[in-house]
């Protein structure tokens, strides 16, 4: 995958129309983009070098990030578009869709199969196996983790509450055969309690 293609590319050119990812300040959309491009690649000099030359203004964003001093947090804010999705971000959202959603059904398989060998256990082990994914070109093996299940029943919920409207518009906009994966079947509803993922008692 080029760097064109790559969500970097896809961050920088939408933050040459917005500051932030929803609008002029920060919210929990760009805390949770934040942590991974920060710590991952932001901080390694290698990657870093790379975020700098490559998407210069993603750079600046995470430097900007780091120093809420220099923000405006008293101005009054207001999301893009009074709750429309920017162009800009429609990039984005396939991508992760096309790279995190494959990886999130694997997971719920894992999770229900691991269930089934171990009705009797209280919580899920934080490993439930291993697995192949995909990112762009490059293919590799991981561990399934059961955090990754408990995260997203939170996208699966906003999914499900959407109105016929709002999905016809994704349907439109990013593809129906991309957003059909969002209505997973999920075998059962997680919980989380002193860091240990269980199926509500």
């Amino acid at each position: 995958m080029c760097i064109r293609d790559s969500f970097l590319a896809q961050f920088d050119a939408h933050l040459a129309a917005h500051p932030y990812a929803l609008g002029p300040r920060p919210t929990v959309a760009d805390f949770g983009l934040m942590a991974p491009l920060y710590a991952h690649l932001y901080r390694d000099p290698y990657s870093g070098r790379l975020m700098r030359r490559l998407a210069p203004r993603v750079h600046d964003w995470v430097e900007r990030m780091n120093a809420p001093e220099t923000q405006d947090l008293d101005a009054p804010f207001e999301v893009l578009g009074e709750d429309h999705v920017p162009e800009t971000l429609l990039p984005i959202l396939s991508h992760a869709l096309d790279e995190h959603l494959p990886i999130v059904t694997d997971t719920w398989a894992a999770m229900a199969r691991w269930r089934a060998a171990n009705p009797d256990a209280d919580n899920f082990p934080r490993f439930v196996g291993r697995h192949t994914f995909r990112i762009g070109e490059a293919t590799s093996e991981r561990s399934i983790q059961s955090y990754t299940a408990w995260m997203s029943q939170r996208t699966f919920a906003a999914w499900r509450a959407l109105g016929d409207a709002d999905r016809a518009y994704f349907a439109q906009a990013l593809g129906a055969e991309r957003v059909a994966q969002l209505d997973l079947d999920l075998p059962f509803a997680l919980e989380r309690e002193r860091g240990r993922v269980r199926v509500p008692q």
